[in-house]
């Protein structure tokens, strides 16, 4: 009986326990079969099964990184054992008056074994307060309540032990975290501090504050804070509750101060400060007897600015009158918010001492962040710490556009898969309108030349046999058989896909061809949509379109456009001798081409020979073609094709004069660019040359950079404007410059690399990791009834496309098979080869009836030979019996 039959059976039969067994010697004797990889997980529960009964694809989203170690349901029962004596409460009374309550505390503090400012409460706590929160600090010293702490460390230490985790991750929360994919360390034992509780997905396994200003302004969130084990040192006692989760350390002054740090690994006992909360983490790290300590978001460096200052706990005190630029979150230390001002050479002491006590101990200490100043630390590469598959799911782009094609989405997709390991990334693209054409990073690298351009066998069987983790899709409206493609492609290979939608083509669809051919992409979008385990879109008000046209929900919604390069390598001289001002990109007649002609005529006009001025406009081969005879009259214009070298587009846009971005005002290019962004406004804001945006107020790049302020921008269609503010930018040179440079601020948070590239290649392992999809038989129904539709949308080139009624054969198989067919496509020329299997097929072409494997098998020869002429009658035979 065939292997995966017998399987089906034990399923069949209620069989776990041998199923499991069986799946185990399949991947011991066929260890290249991912199929039984993916039911042994399945049946150990380490994926989630999907039910039959749902109409909908299930993905599971996983919004909040779960600590690995799971204390509050494990571990405080055994906390529980070890209970903190019954500390003072706000039902105790007080002398009343100022100067009994100021004595009754100036006792309390000498009894205590810390002094200074900084280890007791600030006057933002009323006096009366004061004096019960210092009691609870003077019972929580005591000798029994210390005990506590230390065996409720302890039973920490122990259950951490129990893991097996030999390795910790420590984090800063620096500005690099905003680099950081932290979903990548949910099975890892972690250690974060003071204002994480503001990431929006990660929460550690361990909690630190040790800092009395934190505390404070922060007691509510502290107290609110779900995660397994919240530490803090018995001085803040006075405003952080006492949890069932709660260690509370002896944690003193560095005894050998000022000359040297005091580390220990032993904090159950007791800790030191050493001005940073990290130094305190690397304690605990150390206490808990990791081999590995790995630091994240330490970036060691700050800017202080726009803050008050005072010196009223005896070091310098900060407080916020803006946004945070310092950490992850510019709420961290926001307005309003007191931080101690930073003392970077305290820190660099603290962590040198860390050093000296690693190599003596043996143990490992690296740095993992992304990027910052810390080099006490040997670096280590933070993505090397794990599973590749992990870091780089494998990801098939299948877009019209291919990655390496120097248009603006080919550009976009350059720029957010740049640092993409290129083993785990393959592309199939309609570039050429006649064939569908794939490739992993050299174009025709994946099958026999010109084996795409005689059937599209070749790109699906480079897709079934690279089996992705997760597919990138571009949808667009004139490449229908790779609509087809990206719409059958996630249901055979039982992968999630995300949608990148860019442009309102939808819109310009029906303004150019109608309602009808509208209706069916207007229905393979909404199917798309409603499936995408994500939905990233040029803009949020693209976002907010599809939430309310298309129903899609706000958390599957993400905003991911082009971002603010790093200036490029190359950099040209300026013109001396000529204001040189220079446009980038297409000249499509609905969307810029007649406001590229304007800057033309503005040009014409204000160029003389004492103020010469050249407009250089670089664009697609096919643009000079059709448009360049427009702009013959003007000798102040030339016309280039755009250049193949993204450095020196970078290097062009740094060294001119004036950079322009060109919309046109007509009603079609308002319909279609209502919601789009420009992929080239990140890389013009990033030449830090000002630009001149011209375009009606109603598309959406224009809208953005009007609510933003942004001073050189032309919304109405005014020929005189354009000259005036080309004028004025160009020989006002000091005041435009300002103006230019006072508004850059917002515009590259928006453009940031951090919010776009790592926001995009999280969301792609996200993904990868957290999506199981199921289609059930009505979505089956659907994709068929849509791919005929668009088959027919083919036109002329149906022939062309005969081979993609092929995959309407696959969408019959059930998941099983579907698993199967990738398993046998991907085991060619190990587990069986065309010269020997093509007497077996062609005698299963003459049998009247055939198995479900016999189909498999006839049906991967077919896709396999990529209708090479050598198979021409056998696979003509293949051909009538499964296309229905």
């Amino acid at each position: 009986m065939l292997d995966v039959q017998v399987f089906k059976k034990l399923l069949e039969e209620g069989k776990t326990q041998e199923a499991i067994e069986f799946c185990q010697r399949m991947r011991e004797t066929k260890p290249h079969l991912s199929f039984y990889q993916f039911w042994l997980d399945k049946l150990n529960g380490t994926t989630k099964n999907h039910t039959n009964n749902s109409s909908q694809l299930i993905v599971t989203r996983q919004q909040n990184i779960e600590p690995a170690l799971s204390i509050p349901k494990s571990l405080s029962p055994d906390f529980k054992n070890f209970q903190y004596r019954e500390l003072p409460g706000r039902e105790l009374t007080y002398p009343e008056t100022i100067s009994e309550m100021e004595s009754e505390k100036l006792k309390l503090v000498k009894s205590f074994p810390f002094n200074g400012d900084i280890y007791l409460p600030t006057n933002k706590i009323p006096l009366s307060e004061q004096v019960i929160g210092l009691k609870k600090v003077a019972e929580l010293v005591k000798p029994d309540n210390r005990a506590i702490s230390k065996n409720r460390f302890e039973k920490l230490k122990e259950r951490i032990k129990q893991t097996g985790k030999k390795r910790v991750f420590i984090l800063g929360n620096g500005p690099s975290l905003k680099q950081t994919d932290l979903s990548l360390l949910k099975d890892e034992i972690t250690i974060g501090f003071n204002g994480i509780f503001l990431h929006d997905t990660f929460t550690p396994t361990i909690y630190v504050v040790e800092d009395h200003l934190v505390a404070e302004d922060r007691a509510s969130e502290i107290a609110k804070y779900n995660c397994p084990v919240k530490i803090f040192p018995s001085y803040l006692g006075y405003c952080v509750p006492v949890q069932e989760n709660t260690i509370f350390l002896n944690h003193l002054p560095r005894r050998s101060f000022p000359v040297d740090t005091d580390f220990s690994d032993d904090v159950g006992e007791i800790s030191y400060t050493g001005g940073t909360v990290t130094y305190t983490g690397m304690q605990i790290a150390a206490s808990l007897g990791f081999d590995e300590i790995y630091l994240i978001g330490v970036d060691a460096s700050y800017k202080v600015e726009n803050v008050d200052r005072s010196t009223d706990y005896g070091t310098g005190v900060l407080c916020s009158k803006s946004d945070d630029v310092n950490h992850f979150d510019s709420r961290y230390f926001g307005k309003g918010y007191r931080w101690h001002d930073p003392n970077v050479n305290t820190m660099l002491q603290a962590y040198r001492k860390v050093r000296n006590y690693a190599k003596i101990k043996g143990i490992k200490v690296a740095n993992a962040t992304i990027g910052g100043e810390l080099d006490v630390f040997p670096r280590v590469d933070l993505y090397s710490l794990f599973e590749h598959s992990k870091v780089y799911p494998k990801t098939a782009v299948i877009d019209f556009t291919h990655i390496d094609w120097l248009c603006a989405t080919g550009i976009v997709k350059k720029n957010m898969f740049d640092g993409w390991a290129k083993h785990s990334l393959f592309h199939v693209h309609g570039q050429h309108p006649d064939f569908v054409s794939a490739y992993q990073k050299i174009p025709n690298d994946c099958y026999a030349a010109n084996a795409d351009k005689s059937s599209v066998f070749a790109s699906l069987r480079c897709l079934l046999e690279y089996n992705p983790d997760v597919l990138y899709t571009r949808p667009t409206h004139d490449r229908p058989a790779l609509s087809i493609i990206q719409m059958i492609m996630p249901v055979i290979l039982n992968k999630p896909f995300v949608i990148h939608y860019m442009d309102d083509w939808l819109a310009k669809i029906e303004m150019n061809q109608g309602p009808e051919i509208s209706l069916v992409y207007e229905k393979l979008m909404k199917f798309l949509f409603a499936k995408a385990a994500k939905v990233l879109t040029i803009s949020q008000k693209m976002a907010d379109y599809l939430h309310t046209a298309f129903n899609v929900e706000q958390e599957r919604l993400q905003v991911v456009h082009n971002y603010i390069q790093e200036q490029g390598a190359l950099a040209l001289p300026k013109d001396k001798n000529c204001k040189v001002v220079r446009y980038f990109g297409g000249m499509e007649p609905d969307m810029s081409l007649s406001s590229i002609i304007n800057v033309a005529k503005a040009i014409e006009d204000i160029s003389s020979a004492e103020t010469p001025v050249r407009f250089e406009i670089y664009t697609g081969q096919n643009y000079i073609d059709r448009f360049a005879k427009d702009f013959d009259k003007f000798k102040h214009t030339s016309i280039s094709r755009q250049h193949d070298n993204y450095q020196v587009y970078l290097a062009l846009l740094e060294s001119s004069d004036l950079n322009v971005l060109c919309y046109n005002f007509d009603e079609k290019s308002k319909v279609y660019l209502k919601y789009s962004m420009a992929n080239k406004l990140p890389e013009t804001i990033g030449a830090n040359v000002p630009f001149l945006a011209i375009g009606s107020k109603e598309i959406g790049t224009i809208t953005y950079l009007l609510e933003e302020k942004y001073p050189f921008v032309i919304a109405e269609h005014n020929s005189g404007s354009v000259q005036s503010q080309i004028n004025n930018i160009l020989f006002n040179k000091e005041s435009a410059t300002e103006q230019y440079f006072e508004s850059l601020n917002s515009l590259k948070e928006e453009f940031s690399a951090a919010r776009n590239q790592y926001g995009f290649q999280n969301t792609l392992r996200k993904v990868s990791q957290n999506s199981i999809v199921y289609y059930t038989q009505a979505d089956v129904k659907q994709i068929k009834q849509l791919s005929a539709q668009l088959f027919e949308l083919l036109g002329t080139r149906k022939q062309k496309y005969k081979s993609l009624k092929v995959l309407d054969t696959l969408l019959d198989l059930n998941e099983l098979q579907r698993t199967e067919l990738v398993n046998l496509m991907q085991s060619h020329g190990v587990d069986w080869q065309f010269k020997q299997d093509q007497q077996k097929i062609e005698k299963l072409v003459r049998k009247e009836k055939h198995s479900a494997q016999e189909r498999l098998e006839m049906v991967a020869f077919l896709m396999t030979s990529l209708e090479h002429e050598r198979f021409n009658t056998i696979n003509a035979n293949i051909l009538k019996l499964i296309v229905k």
